[in-house]
């Protein structure tokens, strides 16, 4: 399996976790959200293993504002695959 294939399969898992995460918070507010704060913060946290550098030094660019990425079919992909 490639990088990008396991980074695919990364991202599914961790989408489908916090999913969970924000069902149970629906299901009982009580509940404590740091685990979904880690969650979240181990997604959104550019720094974490290398940054956004990784990928420009790769050639996949990201378009967030239009939901579309460019450089590998497998990019294209994930992006699309929601």
């Amino acid at each position: 399996m490639g990088p990008l294939q396991l980074a695919i399969e990364t991202l599914t898992e961790t989408n489908q976790k916090i999913k969970s995460l924000i069902e149970q918070h629906l299901a009982d507010p009580s509940l404590k959200v740091d685990p979904l704060g880690m969650v979240l913060n181990g997604v959104v946290d550019a720094a974490v293993s290398g940054g956004i550098a990784n990928y420009k030094a790769r050639g996949i660019c990201l378009d967030c504002s239009s939901g579309s990425a460019s450089s590998t079919s497998t990019s294209q992909h994930s992006v699309n695959n929601k």
